[in-house]
């Protein structure tokens, strides 16, 4: 029984990491990308870093992600320039409504 417990926990989590990837995929815009990733269960966020195209597309995306449903909140942790490119660091708080099974 407690296998089956772990199983389900498992394919949980699953269709809740394919969620949050499907989300990503759609609110990201195509000047910027991102390098690296990590995700919280225990309090539903998402910390990335990644690069932007330019300042404007920078504040661009994260109009995206204050106005996206699944996101409570939208954090700026770190930014600088490289040339005209901008590095970043952000956190989003999702809402676990919004990203089924796993709570």
């Amino acid at each position: 029984y407690s296998q089956l417990v772990n199983i389900e926990k498992v394919l949980n989590r699953h269709n809740f990491s394919s969620n949050v990837f499907s989300f990503l995929e759609r609110a990201t815009i195509p000047e910027v990308y991102y390098g690296n990733g990590n995700f919280s269960g225990s309090d539903f966020s998402i910390s990335l870093q990644g690069k932007a195209r330019s300042f404007e597309d920078l504040i661009g995306q994260l109009a995206v992600f204050d106005n996206s449903p699944e996101v409570q909140e939208t954090v700026l942790e770190r930014m600088g320039f490289e040339g005209e490119s901008v590095s970043f660091g952000l956190r989003l708080k999702l809402k676990p409504a919004y990203f089924g099974k796993m709570q």
